[in-house]
């Protein structure tokens, strides 16, 4: 899996780009066989002068069946950002990963019925 962050405007952005790059990897180890990459931007809205709720974060997820995952947060700091964003992604690839489980199951219970209905009908 391929991790990507990118930090705009913001001062000390090695710091917090080794942080988000820690919160991420460890939130997506339990579904690195289903994300394909993230990719993480942090931005300061009003630039590093002013203060207010302005550090927005945008943190894009390809998933392996082919699906994007597109969770946005903004906070009054990056650190907070960024940890509403990994909250918010243990749900949104719960969900997602649900779903494509269940999906996988109807095609599977569809193709049992199927040879089951060929065994019945060109057995007789």
């Amino acid at each position: 899996m391929h991790i990507q962050v990118k930090v705009i405007r913001l001062p000390e952005a090695a710091k917090i780009r080794r942080f988000a790059s820690r919160q991420l990897a460890s939130a997506l180890a339990r579904f690195g066989h289903f994300v394909q990459s993230a990719s993480l931007s942090l931005d300061d809205l009003n630039g590093p002068n002013r203060g207010g709720v302005d550090k927005h974060g945008r943190l894009v997820l390809r998933l392996r069946d082919q699906s994007v995952l597109v969770i946005e947060e903004v906070g009054t700091d990056s650190v907070y950002a960024v940890r509403r964003l990994v909250d918010r992604l243990h749900h949104a690839v719960s969900r997602s990963l649900a779903r494509f489980n269940k999906r996988r199951q109807r095609r599977e219970t569809v193709r049992a019925l199927t040879a089951e209905y060929d065994v019945l009908h060109h057995a007789t």
